[in-house]
């Protein structure tokens, strides 16, 4: 089983990625005859910074700052690498608004997320039963409620509160829980019960992040995965109410005798709404996520390795404001070994586009850099990119 604290930057994932995170960098251009210009935050005109000398596509980064300045704020990423390579950083004029931006990129991903913010938030609600039943009861029966609390290496349980079970870690960042529901095998480990039959029901706290209520049954009825998220997520700062369902198929198998792999499979359509002031979003979308594990030999020793295909199929509506986006058949398709982006070349890919006002607006696109170390979803607007989904190589 995994411990509390490595389990824990499985829930804080979605959080991450939902949020845009923002970095300082030094760029040597040639413009400057070589002197390095450090670029930073300052709040001004909206412009684009575009380093085609560094990387392969359209690798284009949102800013705000004063063009009379050096101060510039690098947005969503630290993607290229400066160290004593030259780069020409381009500026143009701003196209659309930010906030149209970060909602239609919004729109592309929060069902998804909330989706699999409740995958990984179930991963620790479930290894804090077990460590709270172990701890408190001595594995002889399931503890829902009271306190973890992280001390150095170790973990302590103490009974109290009585409503609900709370992960106390050393960072400062507490976790609540409360557990309405928890049917399945619990014989083996936390993984067994995930993924084998079971039905979990669970509010789950986290100060910044969310305050969401799953309910879930997997592998236990017809159809076979059936899944509700409802309550509120945080993202870029904004806070939505998220109700949504999920619904589909589950199916897992396993080496029951040696226990030497594993499959899972899980296609479900996502449907309902993501609410915030002036943004309204009706989720229909697909996605089909399979995973399988299995043990290798390497070198004369055995560990165990995952390969992940995940693909997407959207047809999301939008409304902002007095403006409807319209998701048409858009595809997102890309596969992972151990976590690491895999057969790049010949799997990943995206299509489709979104309408704006019934007119063209952006088509689906994928690009890759070896050069950059990144690989990207994006949306290709005439005169702009929006980007979905960054991955490192």
């Amino acid at each position: 089983m995994k411990t509390l604290g490595a389990i824990l930057l499985l829930l804080l994932w979605a959080a991450a990625c939902a949020q845009a995170a923002t970095f300082q960098f030094t760029a040597i251009t040639k413009e400057t005859n070589g002197v390095a210009i450090q670029w930073n935050s300052d709040a001004g005109k909206s412009y684009r910074i575009e380093s085609a000398a560094a990387v392969n596509g359209p690798w284009l980064f949102r800013t705000n700052f004063n063009a009379n300045s050096t101060s510039v704020q690098w947005v969503d990423t630290d993607i290229v690498s400066v160290g004593q390579r030259f780069y020409r950083v381009g500026l143009g004029a701003d196209t659309g608004t930010a906030a149209e931006r970060a909602a239609v990129s919004a729109g592309d991903f929060l069902p998804k997320a909330v989706a699999v913010f409740g995958e990984q938030s179930a991963n620790i609600a479930a290894n804090a039963v077990f460590l709270a039943s172990q701890l408190g009861a001595g594995g002889a029966q399931l503890v829902t409620t009271g306190t973890l609390s992280q001390q150095g290496q170790n973990w302590a349980y103490s009974p109290s509160p009585n409503d609900r079970l709370v992960a106390q870690f050393a960072t400062g960042t507490n976790v609540q829980f409360y557990i309405t529901r928890v049917q399945g095998d619990f014989s083996i480990d936390v993984n067994v019960f995930l993924r084998r039959p079971h039905n979990f029901d669970y509010r789950v706290v986290t100060p910044g992040v969310a305050d969401l209520t799953f309910i879930s049954d997997a592998g236990t009825g017809t159809p076979s995965f059936q899944a509700k998220a409802r309550g509120m997520f945080i993202w870029n700062q904004v806070s939505y109410d998220v109700d949504l369902t999920l619904s589909g198929t589950y199916q897992y198998e396993s080496e029951l005798v040696l226990l030497t792999g594993s499959s899972l499979l899980t296609d479900a359509m996502i449907t309902g709404t993501v609410r915030a002031p002036g943004f309204s979003l009706v989720a229909s979308q697909r996605r089909r996520y399979e995973s399988v594990i299995a043990q290798v030999n390497f070198g004369g020793a055995t560990r165990f390795d995952e390969a992940v295909s995940d693909q997407d199929w959207i047809d999301n509506t939008l409304t902002l404001g007095a403006d409807t986006y319209k998701w048409v058949n858009a595809t997102k398709q890309k596969s992972f070994k151990n976590g690491t982006p895999s057969s790049v070349d010949i799997y990943w890919q995206a299509a489709g586009s979104v309408l704006k006002n019934g007119q063209a607006y952006g088509v689906y696109k994928f690009g890759a850099s070896t050069a950059s170390g990144y690989v990207m979803f994006y949306l290709a607007l005439p005169n702009d990119v929006v980007q979905l989904e960054l991955w490192k190589l």
